[in-house]
This record gives C-alpha cells, sequence and structure tokens, in this order.
C-alpha cells in the first residue's frame, strides 16, 4: 500500500502531528504548519481536510493530563480521541533526520503503531516515508535518526 492510499484510507479530517525540534522558533514552527498542511492537501486533492499541530502546541494543551514527558510521548503517538475513539494522530511529520529523545520515543510508538511517518524536506518541500528510527547517541537532543 502506498503513503498516498494509506493517507487516503483515513477519515475526512486527517490530523497530523508536526514534530519540530524543541528549541525552534514558534513563529518558523507556524510557518511550517501552513507549508505542511498545503503539501498534504496537494496530496490529497482539494478535499481533503487536515488539520496540523505543532508538538508545542500539543505540550502545552496535553503534556499536565499525561502526567509526565514520556507519558506525553505515548499518548501522541498512540492515543485516542476521547469522545470519538479516533486516533489522536493520523500522520507524523519530521523536518530533521537527527531528532531528540521526546521525538524519537514519539515517532518510535507511532512507527510500531504502524502511522504513517514522513520526513519533510525542507529544502525541496517534499515528504519521504520513514520506515524507522534508530538510537544515533546517548544524547537527549540528538539521540535519533530516522531511517527511509
Amino acid at each position: 500500500m502506498t503513503t498516498k492510499d494509506r493517507l487516503s484510507a483515513r477519515p475526512a479530517t486527517r490530523r497530523v502531528f508536526l514534530a519540530d525540534a524543541k528549541g525552534t522558533d514558534v513563529a518558523v514552527v507556524d510557518a511550517r504548519v501552513e507549508k505542511v498542511r498545503q503539501l498534504l492537501v496537494d496530496v490529497l486533492g482539494d478535499a481533503a481536510t487536515v488539520e496540523v499541530t505543532p508538538g508545542y502546541r500539543d505540550y502545552a494543551l496535553h503534556w499536565h493530563k499525561a502526567g509526565s514527558w514520556e507519558a506525553w510521548g505515548l499518548d501522541v503517538a498512540v492515543g485516542t480521541v476521547y469522545s470519538t475513539n479516533e486516533p489522536r494522530y493520523h500522520v507524523f511529520i519530521v523536518p530533521s533526520i537527527i531528532v531528540g529523545r521526546a521525538t524519537h520515543q514519539i515517532i518510535a510508538a507511532a512507527l510500531a503503531a504502524q502511522k504513517v511517518v514522513l520526513y519533510l524536506d525542507l529544502n525541496a518541500l517534499t515528504l519521504a516515508r520513514v520506515r524507522g528510527i534508530e538510537t544515533y547517541t546517548a544524547d537527549w537532543r540528538n539521540q535519533g535518526r530516522l531511517l527511509f
């Protein structure tokens, strides 16, 4: 099944998690949100409704409910919306090949749950399917590396 087929098989509203690094400027992240939304609409067609949530916004809204950094990361990856029992996020987009500890945890759990994970090439504005993630270093800032 292709990435487009997997995305198309989802509900009319596709919820997307944008996994930017924690230190990325909010204005930069917010600009990326719109770029990602438009890229996905281009892939899926104009009828698609795409909601892109940056990590900093999800963290501010949901961290306290999860109770810990690790629990929040797992909830992002495999949590559901209480009222509909649908996944909180259908798609995960990462704009860096080397990721920190929280993104490593989120992406590893999303891949284990067979969710769609995509790498966003910021220069070419293209998306590539992520097949795995490996531990890169023990340093929490550069802990994982995406595999294609």
